[in-house]
């Protein structure tokens, strides 16, 4: 009877050491929900932000940033995809491969030399990339 027991209790015992060693394999997203945040934040992920009035700066390049809302204010360094959803986003960044903007009177500025392909529905939207 103690040997079953024993052996139970050796792998379950395996089974949590090796849950605990486990690299995990996929990229996290940084979730951002809310209103009048003022963040600066470390990225090298997807970034999804939905809101207004915030003011973030992330420090580091990021995947794919999804902005949902409206006044907010970002300064990123080098981005994959850009995606904007609202209106009156001032968007300052280093480099992207791709924007893609549905909206109104966003403002979006690269201030580094790679030109991104631009996608944009809406009107008065700013570009100087």
């Amino acid at each position: 009877m103690r040997k079953p027991l024993a052996r139970s209790a050796a792998v379950a015992a395996a089974a949590v050491l090796a849950g605990s060693l486990a690299v995990p394999t996929a990229s996290a997203t940084i979730d951002l929900f809310g209103h009048d945040q003022v963040r600066r934040l470390a990225c090298n992920d997807d970034v999804k932000l939905v809101g207004s009035d915030n003011a973030l700066v992330f420090t580091s390049a990021c995947k794919r940033v999804e902005v949902n809302g409206h006044d907010n204010t970002l300064t990123l360094r080098d981005v994959t995809t850009l995606r904007v959803i609202g209106s009156g986003n001032s968007i300052v960044l280093g480099s992207a491969s791709s924007i893609d903007v549905s909206g109104h009177d966003n403002t979006i500025t690269c201030t580094g030399g790679r030109k991104p392909a631009v996608k944009s529905v809406g009107a008065d939207n700013s570009y100087r990339c």
